[in-house]
């Protein structure tokens, strides 16, 4: 799935969202000020969504091949700093945030020859490994 593929979305939802207000009859300020807050609205929160999953580094380039499944919410950023440890492997993101990647979490190859690590939140709010993507021969 490609990771422009929210565009498509967005173009969508848009006309739709053209089509209903074309046919929503204006009856008071309330009504209109409702409609106007939808339009502006909608589009910013599904951008967020759909898009969420491009890291840009400080320096504007982005990294866009991550899976869904990884980073869906912006949870994959790449690793600046590898140090090996009793547990496994301590990586420090791009972003400052620390942690351990211990031997039983799964690792995918990564296509740009560095470390990166998508962390979330789970359903009690700690934060988990969702994925770790390695360069060949680590």
């Amino acid at each position: 799935m490609s990771c422009f593929a929210g565009g498509r979305v967005m173009r969508v939802v848009l006309r739709i969202l053209v089509w209903v207000i074309s046919r929503t009859p204006l009856r008071s300020v309330r009504s209109a000020a409702i409609v106007i807050s939808i339009a502006i609205g909608l589009p910013a929160v599904l951008t967020k969504s759909v898009e969420s999953h491009i890291h840009v580094e400080a320096d504007g380039t982005t990294v866009s091949w991550y899976p869904q499944e990884c980073c869906h919410h912006g949870d994959c950023r790449p690793v600046v700093r590898v140090q090996r440890g009793r547990a496994g492997l301590w990586m420090t993101t791009s972003d400052g945030l620390t942690v351990l990647v211990g031997p039983r979490d799964a690792r995918r190859a990564s296509r740009d020859m560095r470390w990166h690590v998508c962390v979330a939140p789970d359903e009690t709010e700690t934060q988990k490994i969702r994925c770790v993507f390695e360069p060949p021969n680590s």
